[in-house]
């Protein structure tokens, strides 16, 4: 797009009363226009989506073992041990967390959209 190139378009979309208040400020901090401002965050910048779909999946296996874990706490508080099971349990689901949580931002990265 050339500088000098005439704008005869019109780009209107809503915002809160807070977001333009953030939007005029961001611009005048930097001596630019409403128009202006928006249109170098537009035109001169990289957008990138990142899909974090793999976390409800991984949401739900942590609320599992956080019930199994609230389980062998209750059990410890009322006088009891932890015996080999439970604690194999815990170091496998903290694994099974760590290697999930890798995937899922390796994965991420993998996927991000480039807009722009």
């Amino acid at each position: 797009m050339k500088k000098t190139e005439a704008k005869t378009e019109h780009a209107k979309f809503r915002v809160t009363v807070d977001e333009m208040y953030i939007l005029d400020t961001r611009a005048f901090e930097l001596g630019l226009s409403r128009s202006e401002y928006l249109r170098k965050l537009c035109f001169e910048r990289e957008v990138v989506i990142y899909d974090f779909s793999g976390l409800d999946k991984l949401s739900g296996e942590i609320g599992k073992i956080g019930v199994n874990i609230n389980q062998i706490a209750r059990k410890l508080n009322q006088g009891g041990y932890m015996n080999k099971n439970d604690a194999e349990f815990l170091k496998s689901s903290m694994e099974m967390i760590n290697a999930a949580i890798a995937k899922i931002y390796e994965d991420t990265l993998k996927k991000k959209k480039k807009v722009g």
